[in-house]
């Protein structure tokens, strides 16, 4: 008399470890997308806070510059430099592109080497004109000026 055996076969291990394969992608992929999105929302809200700061340096000078040409807000660095100190972004760097008496225009750099190295850079004007480079030809086209992934 022979005992019965117990156990899986080989294809049907095979199996298993394909299922869990494919859930485990999907996962991976699932949490990378959501990473991605707080990283852009973290650019956006480093802009928001800058753009935030560079209005109360105007609303205490009246400019958004000094009359010695720094920044009011950033008053160690002239506006030209594009650096910030307390730009403490780990996967953008916050730029002042653009600064007069009565208007600014900042920018999310993304920092090459990071995930989201690829994505093109986020802008913010001071007249609250918002821009996404999503094609990544250095300009914000008309159909890029928002934040969002699709303009209406």
């Amino acid at each position: 008399m022979k005992g019965s055996e117990t156990g899986f076969t080989l294809i049907e291990l095979m199996v298993v470890v394909a299922i869990a394969g494919i859930l485990s992608t999907l996962a991976y992929s699932s949490y990378e997308s959501s990473v991605r999105e707080g990283y852009y929302k973290s650019a956006q809200g480093e802009l928001i806070s800058l753009a935030m700061a560079l209005e109360d340096a105007r609303q205490r000078k009246n400019v958004y510059y000094k009359i010695n040409g720094e920044t009011a807000a950033f008053s160690d660095q002239a506006p030209d430099s594009g650096f910030f100190p307390e730009d403490n972004a780990k996967n953008y760097k916050l730029r002042l592109v653009d600064v007069g008496a009565t208007h600014f225009v900042i920018r999310a750099n993304p920092i090459a080497g990071t995930t989201v190295a690829e994505t093109g850079f986020y802008e913010l004007h001071s007249s609250g004109q918002k821009g996404w480079d999503r094609n990544k030809n250095g300009n914000i086209d008309v159909d890029e000026q928002c934040w969002k992934a699709k303009c209406n």
